[in-house]
């Protein structure tokens, strides 16, 4: 067991944050309004940054301590910024 498997829990929420925000980009209509580019970009903007922080954290943890890195926890970070800019293309692309 890793030091960093707590961070697992919090990539797999993000991932799922942004694959539900997908999914409501591509298969609902904006009848409320609610859905906007400002919200879509923000949102993704955020997990983007927070998923950035955590990466760099955890790289830092693991040369102070002197142990391995977590693949997997690398592997879910690269697919929240896949994931981040694919919502904020698909929004935008929609809206054309």
């Amino acid at each position: 067991m890793h030091v960093f498997d707590d961070f697992r829990p919090i990539y797999i929420s993000f991932i799922f944050i942004l694959i539900i925000l997908l999914i409501s980009i591509i298969l609902y209509k904006n009848r409320l309004g609610m859905i906007n580019g400002f919200v879509i970009t923000s949102i993704s903007l955020i997990i983007l940054i927070a998923s950035i922080y955590m990466t760099n954290l955890a790289g830092v943890l693991t040369d102070e301590l002197s142990m391995s890195g977590d693949a997997v926890s690398f592997y879910m970070f690269i697919m929240v910024a896949l994931l981040s800019i694919i919502n904020v293309v698909a929004y935008f692309y929609k809206k054309r």
